[in-house]
């Protein structure tokens, strides 16, 4: 199982070929948390805590129900 994670961070850090490992770990991370896993059917973060993570981009973009509670009807 540590072996699978190793080859999958290996060809993770490979494609971020321009810049310096240490600089690219967080993002390659988070895209493996939040990877869908087939044979469990959710993603390692919904296993770790329950619920579903916001990624950055989320908390500064809005989505529609927060839109739909914001507009005036």
């Amino acid at each position: 199982m540590v072996e699978r994670l190793h080859h999958q961070l290996k060809a993770a850090i490979r494609c971020h070929g321009g810049c310096q490992w240490v600089e690219a770990l967080p993002a390659i991370l988070l895209g493996l948390r939040f990877s869908w896993m087939e044979d469990i059917q959710a993603t390692p973060a919904e296993v770790v805590y329950g619920q579903t993570i916001r990624l950055p981009g989320e908390f500064l973009v809005p989505s529609e129900s927060t839109l739909q509670l914001a507009s005036p009807t």
